[in-house]
């Protein structure tokens, strides 16, 4: 593709999240990630990226001029790739021997934007000088975050602020009985966002009636957790006042994937009991962000027995790291799983899910990345859950599929219960692929739902 004058990136796409999606020679997508083109980051009318990510390495160029023209951009590549590095690992400077492996050039990239695709996306070139590929970007709207302010702010110097459940405001001290540590034993896996990963950790009541979330590498050493659907929790909280409860309950997983690492669970409670919780963000994310769980490294001894301490961590959302984001959070081991939330409204934002690998010298753990709640329950739908919705529309498939009688119309029903992303009412199909009278019917469900 030849890049020439065209049109002006639509307002649409500035100063809001849009989902940035690397394209192969085939159209396909070949990488995608999260970032704001901000059209305030500088005085000469030209928008720039604010949180180019590193995987995609010509997006460090991009750059918009607002009279649609193309636009032209210097990388000074071990300053410029260094402080993307840095800010998308939720640290102000990389440590000075990866620096060191980062080579000192010079890059000029030439941006265009070809075409407008719909009202909400555009079609862009970026060209690196002294080269004959052009890479292409797809830009669009991203829709979980429709409706926020989001915003980044970098700290004024990398450090870590991390407190006791004692040194923390009324406010934030009644927030304590919403998290507790979950204590499961198990194998980590692997995260999509790289860094570092443990089998045991935090989680977190979104609703009153006991729906709580977690990391999906807290719970995927439980056997009956991830093949049966049904775990045994083992739970210690804190309350307000310091004081620690131990509860033990069962818990049905609805919800999980590996990518986003996150598990949403059900935990049968006391008939009319009800807990605190979280509520869903609804206007801000970010800058200043609060975590709070239950990191191993804090252990204490109390009557004797060795216990592990709420611990509340402070920082700032710096970037967005793929489709998560990379904060100032300094957390670990046993935080996996910790709720994010905004500092002045406690409006929940995200969970940890990794350190970011890279410590900084600071010797406190490292930098939390953060997967979004907005973004989880855009594409798996775990706030209808919270209302019965998701459930409803499950149940009206199971309704369905019993009275069916043919292969092909079992397959569509299956497809649309697979698009729910759910593991809700998983053995009813079981049993009615053991049962139904159509072989079809059966045949269907043991090729949709693969079950062991």
């Amino acid at each position: 593709m030849t890049t020439h004058a065209s049109v002006s990136l639509p307002a649409v796409l500035l100063d809001r999240p849009v989902l940035v999606q690397a394209l192969g020679p085939d159209g396909r997508v070949i990488g995608e990630s999260i970032d704001i083109i901000s059209s305030a980051t500088s005085k000469d009318g030209i928008a720039n990226p604010l949180s180019p990510g590193v995987a995609l390495q010509s997006w460090l160029g991009a750059c918009f001029r607002a009279d649609a023209q193309p636009c032209s951009k210097v990388v000074e590549f071990k300053k410029d790739f260094s402080a993307a590095m840095a800010h998308t690992s939720g640290v102000l400077n990389l440590p000075s021997e990866m620096q060191k492996q980062i080579p000192d050039m010079q890059l000029v990239y030439t941006t265009n934007v070809e075409k407008i695709e719909g009202s909400e996306s555009a079609l862009v070139s970026i060209k690196m000088l002294m080269s004959e590929s052009v890479d292409l970007y797809k830009i669009s709207v991203a829709d979980a975050y429709r409706g926020l302010n989001v915003r980044f702010q970098l700290p004024s110097a990398d450090s870590v602020d991390r407190r006791k459940i004692s040194e923390v405001s009324s406010d934030l001290a009644k927030l304590a009985p919403r998290v507790f540590q979950i204590q499961m034993k198990g194998t980590s896996s692997e995260s999509s966002l790289g860094g570092e990963s443990q089998s045991a950790g935090t989680g977190f009541f979104i609703s009153p009636d006991g729906y709580f979330l977690t990391n999906y590498h807290v719970i995927e050493g439980n056997p009956s957790c991830i093949k049966k659907q049904i775990c045994r929790v083992h739970t210690v909280r804190t309350l307000a006042d310091g004081t620690r409860s131990t509860v033990e309950f069962d818990a049905k997983l609805l919800a999980s994937d590996t990518a986003y690492d996150f598990a949403l669970l059900k935990a049968e409670l006391p008939q009319k009991s009800r807990v605190e919780y979280f509520k869903l963000e609804s206007r801000e994310l970010g800058p200043d962000l609060i975590t709070l769980g239950y990191p191993g490294d804090r252990e204490a001894t109390e009557n004797d027995e060795s216990i592990t301490p709420l611990t509340y961590s402070f920082g700032n959302l710096m970037a967005f790291r793929s489709r998560a984001f990379a904060t100032s959070l300094y957390i670990n081991v046993g935080a996996s799983g910790s709720p994010v939330i905004n500092s002045k409204t406690f409006g929940l934002v995200g969970i940890n899910s990794n350190g970011s690998g890279i410590y900084g010298g600071l010797g406190d753990g490292m930098p939390a990345l953060v997967q979004p709640i907005h973004e989880i329950d855009h594409i798996f739908g775990i706030y209808d859950y919270l209302d019965g919705s998701k459930q409803a529309r499950i149940n009206s498939l199971l309704h369905k599929l019993v009275r069916t009688t043919t292969f092909a119309e079992a397959s569509d029903l299956l497809d649309i219960y697979l698009a729910e992303r759910s593991m809700y009412a998983r053995a009813r199909f079981k049993m009615v692929m053991t049962n139904h009278q159509s072989l079809g019917v059966r045949r269907a469900i043991l090729q949709k739902m693969r079950f062991e």
